[in-house]
């Protein structure tokens, strides 16, 4: 009990403890003074230049370049109407929500807005492909489900071919 007493006397009191506002301000963290310095417009530019981000137009363009060709090639090789058909009905279910999306997004860049129309675009996706056989007269499911595969992988196949054109 006694180096109990012992340790509880060297502990400094509550008043003691200074807790620092900013890390800076300790001296365990203090890193030799050097501070971050805003960025002239040059500097800015050139960081643009080297840390681009791909542009959710582009993407959109890549996703409907990506159903029209597979598309076409569809029609050359089977000229069957109920896959064609099929076919961009599935692109256009996942194509024209994300259109929406990236309109909304691009003008109100908020995270709560973000989050909302994310919701509302997956719900629009699964509405359009569950009206599908209602839409349409006769559903090839395996050409409408390819055209949403695909359409979707465009979401991350798009940028990475936008980099390698832009040698990033």
């Amino acid at each position: 009990m006694v180096a109990n007493s012992e340790f509880l006397q060297d502990r400094p009191k509550r008043e003691e403890v200074r807790m620092p506002a900013y890390p800076d301000e300790d001296e365990g963290l203090d890193d030799g003074g050097d501070h971050v310095e805003p960025l002239t417009a040059a500097q800015a530019q050139a960081w643009r230049q080297t840390h681009w981000q791909p542009s959710p137009w582009r993407v959109l363009q890549w996703q409907a370049a990506a159903a029209i060709g597979v598309g076409l090639l569809i029609w050359g090789f089977s000229r069957d109407s109920v896959a064609i058909i099929s076919w961009f009905y599935g692109a256009l279910a996942v194509w024209l929500p994300a259109l929406m999306f990236a309109k909304v997004v691009v003008s109100q860049p908020a995270l709560g807005i973000l989050v909302m129309f994310e919701m509302f675009k997956l719900l629009l996706n699964v509405m359009l492909l569950a009206l599908a056989p209602l839409l349409l007269d006769q559903v090839a499911w395996v050409y409408l489900l390819g055209a949403v595969v695909l359409t979707v992988n465009m979401y991350w196949v798009a940028p990475i071919l936008m980099a390698r054109c832009r040698r990033v």
